[in-house]
């Protein structure tokens, strides 16, 4: 197993994330700059939430990769045996806003590691095949 630099994470969490606005380009039918907030934006802002945590949960529990981390040659795995459903929630909680997987991700830093925080909370790693 190889370690994973933070460049390829970040930069495959970015690939990611644009794969998740091309499915979510769709709901995106009112005008950002201009916009009052109303329950079309709240259900929008919930819908976009809750696809983008699926996106993550789905692929990284069936096959242990995004397209992101596919591109890369990154998998996920439990640190002690077979993935589990609840180990991949966990993880991936930091998806659903950018102020969490910021946080998410000064852990590798305070610590010196080469996990996030839900990542040692989930007993679960990265690394390269």
């Amino acid at each position: 197993m190889k370690k994973v630099s933070l460049m390829k994470r970040v930069v495959a969490y970015l690939i990611d994330m644009v794969i998740v606005s091309f499915i979510l380009y769709p709901l995106m039918g009112f005008d950002y700059l201009n916009f009052e907030f109303n329950i079309q934006v709240a259900i929008v802002a919930v819908i976009s939430i809750f696809v983008t945590y699926l996106y993550f949960v789905l692929f990284e529990f069936y096959l242990n990769q995004t397209f992101g981390k596919i591109i890369f040659g990154i998998y996920v795995r439990s640190v002690s045996g077979k993935l589990k459903l609840s180990q991949v929630l966990i993880r991936n909680i930091s998806k659903i806003g950018w102020e969490l997987i910021i946080l998410d991700t000064l852990y590798l830093y305070i610590k010196k590691i080469d996990q996030r925080y839900l990542e040692v909370l989930s007993k679960t790693m990265v690394y390269l095949k």
